[in-house]
């Protein structure tokens, strides 16, 4: 199966500018990457591919043999690699046997794992949501409990991370995990042995309805998995009466082209072009929509913002291609290469390779430039510098890059999918100091101790939606929050906290409907106020 990325956005870009100024260095590193291509080659003739392999030896023993401190073989080899693909573009990448297997199992859709849902509370680990018919719920494991030791080893303890705990708890389907828990209400620990079992994570991060008629789907990345869970989010919101969807792609750095595929399927009549991907070693294959087509009469927005890449750039391209929905938002991250994951070692390390570049129906290939002299990692920060979150920029639109759509629209490549509605970034109530609350940890701490406080109050609430039209966070609970980060270290402004009060009521209000209602509350809450969908809301109708 071809991929486009295996994360979210790559956790890091390729500066070429350092490239240029290094090149000699990598250069030499380089060379040892050939002790993988081939070394047993014995006859070599000037300017072949053996006689690449037998300098790449040479150079190697020459290092093994005269440079001045001792050097990893291996090691020098690997890096070596690295550098090389490095240096092919942006997106192709050296895995290691550990990131090849974290690779896969984030795109997998599931791992192994106890179940639970957790946060660090007052140094101590907490379960808030338990996963329906995973092992943690057949051992007994409840919201609220503490868990203050695994395998005998203890968990209450300061500065405890995420990856501590996810060290911990994930592990092997089929083996066991003892846990120690503290119960509210009871005195003494509680002991539990979970046999760990294949956690589903769905890509379907939130499925709701924001009116009468429209519903709304976020999708935080396109994993082996995503399909199917889609056609479940769309079941239940036409079950609720959706006639309207807002897709929202927003950050979604992609996954599984075949995923893509699928789902840009389901809002097009049979025959009509998605994409087709093409590449030097690659010959040209097409994709197209075919019988299915479940929402190709049922109007559609999809939101995009710069994070918004690869496998999403496809959907969003085949719908505004195909005249079919309207795409809001602000110019998408521009990654138009297909990479696919090989395994020419065997150390269980693999090679994400490009292999070709995929274009939209029109003919558009949407990959922002790379290459010497250009900072690709520093693009982003350009667009802002540029004033694009806020104006779309026209320096862009240029004639070499237009394309027409069969309804006549005029779209451009070379650098994302720009959207048909431009919303600039809405930083109408923001504050330094809101922002300082929203990057700790004051929200989900205070909420989980409200909704631990307040559980027979909000049992009251039939759904979400009852929450969010009824729910009221008081004064009195903004100054304990207030207090609480006080305490935290974070000082309390007041005219900065006056003047972003709504939107630190709705982010207290969000995080304690995520404790209930999971990420279908926090959404409902959250959606309110976002600009792009009251956009969205306003051009479906």
């Amino acid at each position: 199966m071809q991929d486009l990325d295996p994360k979210e956005i790559p956790q890091r870009y390729r500066a070429y500018s350092r490239l240029t100024l290094f090149y000699p260095i990598l250069l030499a590193l380089a060379l040892a990457a050939g002790i993988y291509l081939g070394g047993r080659m014995n006859t070599v003739t000037p300017g072949s591919q053996k006689e690449t392999v037998s300098k790449l030896n040479s150079l190697l023993n020459l290092i093994e043999e005269h440079y001045v401190d001792k050097v990893d073989r291996s090691k020098l080899t690997e890096d070596a690699i690295r550098e090389i693909l490095d240096g092919l573009d942006p997106h192709s990448a050296y895995m290691s046997p550990e990131d090849a297997k974290q690779a896969r199992e984030e795109l997998s859709g599931k791992f192994g794992g106890v179940g639970i849902q957790f946060l660090v509370y007052k140094d101590t680990l907490t379960v808030t949501h338990v996963i329906p018919n995973g092992p943690s719920e057949t051992a007994g494991i409840q919201a609220f409990d503490r868990i203050i030791e695994v395998d005998g080893k203890s968990m209450a303890r300061k500065n405890i991370t995420t990856e501590d705990v996810f060290d911990r708890l994930r592990g092997d389907i089929g083996t066991e995990v003892k846990l120690k828990i503290m119960r509210p209400g009871q005195r003494k620990p509680l002991a539990f042995t979970i046999t760990r079992d294949a956690i589903p994570v769905s890509t379907v991060e939130a499925s709701i309805m924001l009116d009468a008629q429209t519903g709304y789907i976020r999708l935080s990345q396109f994993g082996a998995q995503t399909y199917s869970d889609f056609l479940g989010a769309v079941h239940k919101l036409q079950k609720r009466g959706m006639s309207k969807l807002i897709l929202d792609l927003r950050d979604n750095g992609g996954g599984y082209l075949d995923e893509a595929n699928k789902i840009a399927d389901e809002f097009l009549e049979s025959g009509k072009l998605i994409v087709y991907t093409e590449g030097e070693h690659s010959p040209r294959q097409t994709y197209k929509s075919t019988q299915k087509g479940r929402l190709k009469d049922t109007p559609v927005a999809i939101l995009v913002n710069h994070n918004t890449a690869s496998a999403s750039e496809i959907v969003s391209g085949a719908i505004q291609d195909n005249d079919r929905g309207t795409i809001i938002g602000r110019r998408s991250f521009g990654k138009g290469l297909v990479q696919q994951e090989m395994k020419p070692f065997n150390d269980g390390s693999s090679v994400r390779l490009t292999i070709a570049r995929y274009y939209t129906p029109t003919g558009r290939c949407i990959q922002k430039p790379y290459g010497q002299g250009i900072d690709y990692e520093m693009e982003q920060v350009e667009r802002f510098e540029h004033n694009e979150f806020f104006v779309p920029d026209s320096s862009i639109f240029v004639d070499s890059l237009k394309f027409k759509t069969p309804k006549g629209k005029i779209v451009y490549g070379g650098g994302g999918i720009m959207p048909d509605v431009f919303v600039p970034i809405d930083t109408s109530g923001r504050s330094e100091y809101y922002t300082e609350l929203l990057y700790s940890r004051v929200y989900s701490e205070f909420a989980f101790d409200f909704v631990e406080r307040h559980k027979p109050q909000l049992n009251r609430y039939a759904n979400a939606d009852a929450f969010v039209k009824s729910f009221t966070v008081e004064d009195a609970d903004l100054n304990l929050l207030y207090a609480l980060a006080e305490r935290q270290g974070i000082k309390f402004r007041t005219a900065e906290a006056n003047h972003s009060k709504g939107l630190i009521i709705q982010q207290l209000k969000a995080e304690i409907a995520r404790l209930i209602w999971n990420a279908d509350g926090y959404y409902s809450v959250i959606m309110q106020r976002d600009a792009d969908v009251r956009k969205a809301l306003e051009v479906l109708k």
